[in-house]
C-alpha cells in the first residue's frame, strides 16, 4: 500500500520524503569521519549533479523523484560539511593552546552554578605575542569562547570584558563528548578561571535584539528577588524552576530526587519537558470544561510567556515549536496527520544547526516525545473512553501522556543519563495537576508582592502549599524501593532493537490499521 503509485507521488508524500532524505544526509555526515566530510567540493558537486538530473528528467516521474531525493540527500551532507569549522586566523579556535588576551562581550545570561559561573563570550579581537601578523598586535577575530570563572564578581549579559586567557580546545570527559556538546553551540574554545577585567557595557539602544534580551534578564532578576522574598527554601527554588527554568536554588539533593522520579520536566527548558507540560495543561483545561480552541490558546500563551521569561535561547525556541505541535495534535484531534509537520520542523531546525541531530540530546528527546504523543497516545484512547468520571479520566490521561512520551525517549534517557525512573507515571499523576494552578498563584503573588512587598509572604501562601505538596510527593516517591534503576552501560545495538520492536508493536496495534480481508 505504501508504494502504490497514487500514494508515493502525492504531494504530501513527496514533501515528507524530501525532508526525510535531507535528514538522512545530516545523519550520514554526522557519523562519518570529519576528514571525509570536510571535502565540501565533492558534496556540492554531487548536489549539482542530482539537480541537473532533476532538470533533464522532468517528464519522467520516477527519475525525477530519484533526482529530487538525491538533491536533498547531498544537500544534507553538504550542509553538515559547512558546519565543520575551518582553522583560519580570524577565528578564535585558531589560537587554541596559546595564552592570549581576548576582547569580547558576554553573549548570554551567565550560567551560575554552585561553585562557579559559565560565561559565553562573543569574541571581537585577540592580542598575543604569537599572532601571525605583528608582535603584541590586536587582531579582529570572531567566534565564541566558553569561560569558567569564579562566582564573584558577577557578570551580566552585554558586559564587555578583557580576558587574559590560556585558550584550550574542549576535550571529551570520560565517556561524555564534551567537545561535540559544545560544538552544537559553535563553541570550539574554552578557558578556565582566567583574569577578567570589565571594560564597559556593550548594550546600546540601537541594537533592538540585545536591548530586548537585556530587559528580559532584568525582569528575570526581579522575579528572583520577589520569589526569594515571598518564599523560603526549597519552595523558592522550585518556584524559580517552574517559572523561569532556574534550578540552581533547589540544591543538588532535591534536583537528584526530581531526576529519579522523572519530574525534571516541570522545571527544565527542553522540548520533551515542555511537550509533556503543554499536553498535560491542555488536557487539564479540556477536563475542566474549556473548549478545545480556548484550551489551545491558553496553553499557547503559557508556552510563549515561559519562552520569553527564560530568555528565548535557541533551545527554548525549539522546545516551544515542539510543544506547539503537541498542543496542535490534541486541538485537531488528528495526531497521525502531524508527522509531516514534525518532520518539516526537524528538517528546518537542522537546516539552521545540523549538529543538533547527533549532539543535542534535548533535540532528540523533544522529537521522540512528540512521536510518542502522535503514535502511542491514540492507543490509549479506547481505554480512556471507558472512564466515566471526569477526574479519573484526567488522571488516566496524565499517565497516558507521560507513558506515551517515555516509550520513545526511554532508551535515549538510559543511554545518556545512565538511569531510568520506574515511578515516573505515579509521580507525574501526583504532581502534574498542580503545575498550572501553582504557576497562576505564583504569577498573581509576584504582581501583588511587587506592589506590597511587606505582605509578600501572605500572597505566596496558596502557591507555597502547592509547592510543599510537590516536594513531599517527590520525596516520598523517590524513597519507593526500585524507584529508579541505574544503567551503567547500554550497547547501542539494544537501542536500535528496542525501537524496531516498539515500531512493530505500534504499527500492529494502530487504530487506523485496517484488518485484512
Amino acid at each position: 500500500m505504501f508504494f502504490r503509485r497514487d500514494i508515493i507521488f502525492s504531494k504530501s508524500k513527496i514533501f515528507l520524503f524530501l525532508c526525510l532524505f535531507f535528514i538522512i544526509g545530516i545523519v550520514s555526515a554526522s557519523i562519518v569521519s570529519e576528514n571525509i566530510i570536510q571535502n565540501r567540493f565533492i558534496w556540492f558537486s554531487s548536489l549539482v549533479a542530482f539537480f541537473i538530473l532533476t532538470i533533464f528528467s522532468w517528464s519522467n516521474k520516477k527519475i525525477l523523484l530519484l533526482g529530487l531525493w538525491g538533491c536533498f540527500l547531498f544537500f544534507g551532507v553538504w550542509r553538515y560539511s559547512i558546519s565543520i569549522p575551518k582553522n583560519y586566523p580570524d577565528k578564535i579556535w585558531h589560537y587554541n593552546g596559546q595564552k592570549i588576551i581576548v576582547d569580547g562581550v558576554v553573549d548570554k545570561e551567565p550560567d551560575v552554578r554552585s561553585n562557579n559561573q559559565k560565561l559565553e563570550i562573543k569574541v571581537r579581537s585577540v592580542g598575543t605575542d604569537n599572532v601571525e601578523t605583528h608582535d603584541n598586535a590586536s587582531l579582529p577575530v570572531s567566534g565564541k569562547l566558553l569561560i569558567t570563572a569564579d562566582l564573584f564578581p558577577e557578570y551580566n549579559f552585554g558586559d564587555k570584558l578583557e580576558i587574559n586567557c590560556d585558550l584550550k580546545q574542549p576535550d571529551a570527559i570520560n565517556d561524555f563528548s564534551y567537545d561535540r556538546y559544545l560544538a552544537r553551540y559553535n563553541i570550539f574554545s574554552v578557558c578556565y578561571y582566567p583574569q577578567i577585567k570589565k571594560i564597559g557595557d556593550d548594550i546600546v539602544t540601537n541594537k533592538p535584539a540585545d536591548w530586548f534580551y537585556k530587559k528580559i534578564f532584568i525582569l528575570k532578576n526581579k522575579i528572583r528577588e520577589i520569589i526569594n522574598f515571598g518564599l523560603s527554601d526549597p519552595e523558592s527554588g522550585l518556584a524559580l524552576g517552574i517559572m523561569i527554568g532556574d534550578r540552581q536554588g533547589m540544591g543538588e539533593e532535591l534536583n537528584q530526587k526530581f531526576s529519579q522520579t522523572g519530574l525534571t520536566h516541570i522545571m527544565a527548558v527542553s522540548g520533551m519537558n515542555m511537550t509533556i507540560i503543554a499536553a498535560a495543561s491542555m488536557t487539564a483545561l479540556l477536563a475542566v470544561g474549556l473548549r478545545r480552541r480556548q484550551a489551545f490558546y491558553l496553553s499557547l500563551a503559557f508556552i510563549i510567556i515561559f519562552t520569553i521569561l527564560v530568555g528565548a535561547p535557541a533551545s527554548a525556541v525549539r522546545a516551544a515549536v515542539m510543544s506547539f505541535l503537541a498542543m496542535l495534535a490534541i486541538q485537531l484531534g488528528r495526531k497521525s496527520r502531524l508527522i509531516n509537520a514534525l518532520i518539516f520542523a526537524a528538517a528546518t531546525m537542522l537546516l539552521f544547526n545540523p549538529r543538533l541531530l547527533r549532539d543535542d540530546v534535548g533535540f532528540q528527546l523533544s522529537f521522540l516525545a512528540l512521536v510518542g504523543l502522535i503514535y502511542v497516545y491514540p492507543l490509549w484512547e479506547k481505554y480512556l473512553d471507558k472512564a466515566k468520571n471526569k477526574f479519573f479520566r484526567l488522571g488516566a490521561e496524565i499517565i497516558a501522556l507521560t507513558l506515551s512520551a517515555q516509550v520513545f525517549t526511554l532508551p535515549i534517557i538510559a543511554y545518556n543519563f545512565k538511569q531510568i525512573s520506574l515511578v515516573a507515571p505515579l509521580s507525574n499523576l501526583l504532581v502534574l495537576w498542580t503545575i498550572a494552578p501553582a504557576m497562576l498563584f505564583i504569577f498573581l503573588a509576584m504582581i501583588l508582592g511587587f506592589l506590597l512587598p511587606g505582605l509578600a509572604f501572605l500572597f505566596f501562601l496558596p502557591a507555597n502549599l502547592l509547592l510543599k505538596f510537590v516536594i513531599l510527593a517527590v520525596d516520598y516517591t523517590s524513597r519507593i524501593p526500585y524507584a529508579y534503576i541505574k544503567v551503567d552501560y547500554l550497547w547501542f545495538g539494544w537501542v536500535l532493537i528496542y525501537y524496531l520492536f516498539v515500531i512493530y508493536l505500534v504499527n500492529s496495534n494502530s487504530p487506523n490499521k485496517k484488518s485484512p480481508k
